[in-house]
């Protein structure tokens, strides 16, 4: 028979996250869903101030820049004599772009703001491109943390967040600036009731009652000790373990729940829970989960080091995977929850026929009333 390890399971669970990003951003690309926030319409937003010269866009191929069919020379320009309101990135901040040496790099004063590059192409002339930074020169640890936050997830800046910026930069902005899309103190909330609330405390001396329980009649070693230490394990477990998801999904600012898909038909509707067991919604579309992979590695990681409460030495890839496993028991209980009720309902109606679904009574004739 074949068997996989735990290891072996942690391999799998990281090259299964890896297709699931390419899986996504195919269907990024073919995909008919329009957002009502992107680089276009923020960029089109911003050339509406005047300020910019006769800028073009051209048509968006891609969700990460727009090229500019028109005025980019004007922009340039812009960007070599007027340092008041454009910082010209050094060459150690062109080495993320392509062709860094003979390519120039623009930045907006301004947070947010516009990053303008310019490509030099086969024929001497140069391709003008955009996007825009959430934070501009004068804010550099903010920026790389944006930067940062994109390169865990695989992630893009949050144009929503763009938006919001902008307007609030447009003192004659007809739109009121919306709310921000992450709301720490909520999350926070959901944490502590994760965390600290009665059912991860119940579960966690439920679960350490039953396990030992089970040893002490199976008759195995007991390596974790008695109820107390199996107790005091599981509500370490889990208290580390959400502690690294909140810290994390903080700083990436990304909702680490689950929500049933809406779709018809097992087969699409499994697919969607596997999918999202590594891939959340984030803040500009599909985003890698960091957070749960960082939470089965690190607490993993921690436990094999510091376990007070037992003698032997958890095995560190089997605590990961089973951590992983209960994110996957998340995910497919948020998208099956209703039909198991349903069918578990059945099951119990017919094991006690007595159990009748009460319905109320029609009302009598005379107190109906007739239009």
């Amino acid at each position: 028979m074949f068997f996989l390890t735990a290891r072996d399971s942690c391999r799998c669970a990281a090259w299964f996250a890896a297709a699931a990003l390419s899986w996504n951003a195919c269907h990024a690309q073919s995909g008919t869903q329009t957002k009502t926030y992107s680089i276009d319409s923020n960029l089109r937003l911003r050339i509406s101030r005047n300020d910019l010269g006769n800028i073009v866009p051209a048509r968006q191929q891609s969700r990460r820049a727009v090229r500019i069919a028109q005025g980019g020379d004007q922009l340039l320009n812009d960007c070599l004599e007027h340092p008041e309101n454009w910082y010209r990135d050094s060459w150690i901040g062109r080495l993320a772009h392509r062709e860094p040496f003979s390519t120039i790099g623009g930045r907006e004063r301004s947070s947010p703001g516009l990053h303008v590059v310019f490509y030099r192409g086969m024929d001497g002339k140069r391709a003008t491109w955009a996007h825009f930074d959430l934070h501009g020169p004068g804010s550099m640890v903010p920026h790389l943390s944006e930067v940062v936050r994109n390169r865990l997830t695989f992630g893009r800046t949050s144009e929503y967040e763009v938006f919001r910026g902008l307007v609030r930069l447009d003192p004659n902005a007809l739109v009121k600036a919306p709310k921000p899309g992450y709301d720490f103190t909520a999350h926070a909330k959901r944490y502590l009731w994760s965390t600290f609330g009665p059912q991860p405390l119940g579960a966690a001396v439920a679960s350490g009652i039953a396990s030992a329980a089970f040893v002490s009649v199976s008759g195995l070693s007991p390596a974790n000790g008695g109820y107390a230490n199996r107790i005091a394990a599981n509500l370490a477990t889990n208290t580390i373990a959400k502690s690294l998801e909140f810290g994390t999904a903080a700083f990436l600012q990304q909702d680490e729940g689950f929500s049933p898909s809406g779709e018809d038909g097992f087969r699409r509707r499994a697919t969607y829970a596997l999918y999202r067991i590594f891939v959340v919604p984030g803040r500009d579309g599909d985003e890698l989960a960091f957070p749960r992979l960082a939470s089965a590695v690190g607490t993993a990681w921690i436990t094999n080091r510091w376990h007070p409460w037992q003698e032997a030495e958890p095995n560190m890839w089997s605590q990961a995977a089973l951590i992983l496993t209960r994110y996957a028991f998340k995910s497919y209980w948020t998208e099956f929850k209703p039909e198991i009720l349903r069918e578990t309902r059945k099951v119990l109606r017919r094991k006690d026929p007595g159990l009748q679904v009460v319905t109320p009574a029609p009302p009598p004739a005379d107190a109906v009333r007739v239009p």
